[in-house]
């Protein structure tokens, strides 16, 4: 499904097919394995948000509402590294290998910050 809605993004800029996990722009070819999916930050972030001390209906506001936005960091993810590979071949691995991979967790941890702050941490109320 990454790979498929990947190459419809990338198809207004370009050349973009995709074939199961295989994913093509502009020549440049991968593949999105198993670890491209999402799922490790999106782990990352339910178990934050479960381990957070407050209702469970915040807990499902946060989970419906962080998972999709986890999934559109990752896609983008997908997305950027397709462009990168497809114009700067070279620099692919480390836009892969560190740049993103560091970037997912930071933005993943953003995401739930931001839901603690916003949704579960009870508000307080100024005295005047």
């Amino acid at each position: 499904m990454i790979a498929a809605l990947s190459a419809s993004v990338l198809g207004c800029f370009g050349v973009a097919t995709s074939s199961g996990t295989r994913l093509a722009f502009n020549k440049f070819h991968a593949v999105v394995g198993g670890s491209c999916d999402g799922v490790q930050p999106i782990c990352l972030f339910i178990a934050a948000v479960l381990a957070f001390p407050c209702r469970w209906r915040d807990k499902a506001l946060g989970l419906i509402l962080g998972i999709p936005a986890v999934l559109l960091v990752n896609l983008i993810r997908v997305q950027t590294i397709m462009v990168v590979g497809a114009y700067w071949p070279e620099s692919v691995d480390w836009v892969h290998l560190y740049g993103w991979q560091a970037l997912v967790i930071v933005l993943t941890v953003a995401i739930w910050l931001f839901w603690e702050e916003q949704v579960a941490r009870p508000k307080r109320v100024a005295l005047r």
